[in-house]
């Protein structure tokens, strides 16, 4: 540790975390996220991430021993570290903490290689069968946004795209098109999935790591998969600033396609589910990014996404 006693105080009132954990001796945090509070620490035994956990669906416990479960089964996935335990764990401030090994690797860059290895580990983690999983929180359908939500969401999405210099006619077109095809769908088959899916994500070590997985739930993997075809790029500053094209998406599906066999009924409701992942994220993302419509390249993927062709994404 470099540095004064007085400066090692002045980081733990400053960072509650820092006395939170059996860190030894740590180095001043560092913030990895704009948007959340991610922070590498490094100290005498190694260096770390901790973030907060728990937040979006699951309890910071649940989401712990799914991952702890999934490293044991040879999934590419961080999981709490055990020399920090209990792990992760309800600090003063209110909110349940988590301290994860740092991964270092290569950035992304949408080869063919890191897109087909990055569909192989979503496979994998759909494939688990693992008991753990039902400690998470259940989502059993797709999320079926109503008119009211959706009337909000495309007022501001389509004001930030006015302001980016886009017209907005094709964005509302779309949510009027797929909000009258829009039906429940039910009875998919669950698994464990992260619910977040994207290249920001991961770290490629490398083999994609999953670095990011405290959205985690139970949920229907049909749903996952829409996620990602769609949310990949988002926020990741090495990826191109569009969705993926036709190729890169049969790429991701050819190492997905290792792992999981989606049944009949899977593959006959693909594009009603991929209908209402975009009506759910997509929708929500475009109206709720004003940083991102305020650079240009995030800019260009947000446009992309509002204005989808969703043939772009077929399943064999």
């Amino acid at each position: 540790m470099t540095g004064s006693n007085a400066g090692k105080d002045f980081q733990m009132s400053a960072y509650p975390f820092l006395s939170g954990f059996p860190f030894d001796h740590p180095e001043h945090p560092v913030s990895l996220y704009d948007y959340a509070p991610v922070f590498r620490v490094v100290d005498r035994s190694g260096a770390w991430v901790v973030k907060r956990t728990g937040l979006a669906h699951s309890s910071g416990e649940a989401i712990g021993a799914w991952l702890a479960s999934l490293r044991r089964g040879g999934v590419a996935v961080v999981a709490p570290v055990d020399d920090f335990a209990p792990n992760p764990r309800m600090l003063d401030d209110g909110f349940c903490w988590v301290v994860y090994p740092y991964v270092t690797g290569e950035a992304y860059t949408a080869s063919e290689k890191q897109i087909r290895n990055a569909g192989s580990l979503l496979g994998q983690m759909h494939a688990a069968e693992l008991a753990e999983t039902t400690g998470l929180a259940t989502h059993f359908n797709p999320v079926l946004q109503s008119k009211e939500w959706l009337a909000r969401h495309e007022q501001a999405g389509a004001a930030l795209l006015r302001q980016a210099g886009y017209s907005d006619a094709r964005f509302r077109a779309s949510i009027d098109a797929y909000l009258s095809a829009a039906v429940p769908v039910e009875g998919l088959p669950l698994a464990g999935c992260s619910c977040d899916f994207k290249a920001s994500n991961l770290v490629f070590a490398p083999e994609p790591v999953l670095v990011d997985p405290d959205h985690a739930a139970r949920a229907p993997r049909l749903y996952d998969l829409a996620v990602a075809a769609l949310l990949f790029h988002n926020d990741a500053p090495t990826a191109p600033a569009r969705l993926w094209s036709t190729e890169e998406w049969k790429t991701f599906m050819s190492g997905y396609d290792r792992h999981v066999s989606l049944t009949p009924y899977e593959l006959s409701n693909w594009v009603s589910v991929l209908r209402l992942a975009w009506l759910d994220q997509g929708v929500w993302l475009v109206g709720n990014f004003p940083e991102g419509w305020a650079e240009k390249k995030k800019a260009r993927y947000l446009f992309d996404l509002a204005t989808i062709n969703l043939d772009c994404f077929h399943l064999p």
